[in-house]
């Protein structure tokens, strides 16, 4: 299993581009049988593929190893890599999604805008206080699309809360 295991650590460090990188892993897995775990495994948890990639994998192993696959998307949230938090953010919320709002939260301060965004979706219903605050920071910030776009999520936020109404 070492080989190809290390064959797909090989190949998969290549950027080939979303697709042909699922197709690559998903041969790999084919190939592997019931070492497949070992193989999502470290697609999920220590690889450099695209971040969906890895969150696929995350979820395909959490479908045999959920505990494990949970307590490392716990991990994956507060690592250094923006994208190791983007990934544990997508598989956490996933999984479960109320049981992920307080693991995600701190990520509304992420200093990734687009981490940040990607907070405010998912943290928009539970935490409207905390988002709303997120949100008319980054209407001061030095980039237009950024202001843009943090302006059109809180008209979002009114829209559905009724505040925006009358």
């Amino acid at each position: 299993m070492n080989t190809l295991l290390e064959e797909a650590q090989q190949h998969l460090k290549c950027d080939y581009g979303f697709t042909k990188e699922m197709e690559l892993l998903q041969s790999y897995l084919q190939r592997a049988g019931a070492d497949a775990p070992t193989i999502l495994q470290w697609v999920y948890a220590m690889s450099d593929v695209y971040v969906a990639t890895r969150v696929f994998a995350g979820l395909e192993l959490a479908k045999t190893h959920y505990t494990d696959v949970w307590q490392l998307a716990a991990q994956l949230v507060v690592s250094a890599d923006p994208d190791d938090r983007d990934t544990g953010m997508e598989v956490l919320v996933q999984l479960d999604r109320t049981r992920a709002y307080p693991l995600v939260k701190h990520l509304l301060n992420d200093k990734y805008l687009y981490i940040q965004f990607e907070a405010v979706e998912v943290l928009k219903e539970i935490y409207p206080t905390e988002v709303r605050a997120t949100l008319q920071k980054l209407l001061f910030h030095d980039e237009e699309r950024v202001r843009q776009e943090a302006q059109q999520h809180l008209e979002q936020m009114d829209n559905c809360s009724g505040d925006g109404l009358m």
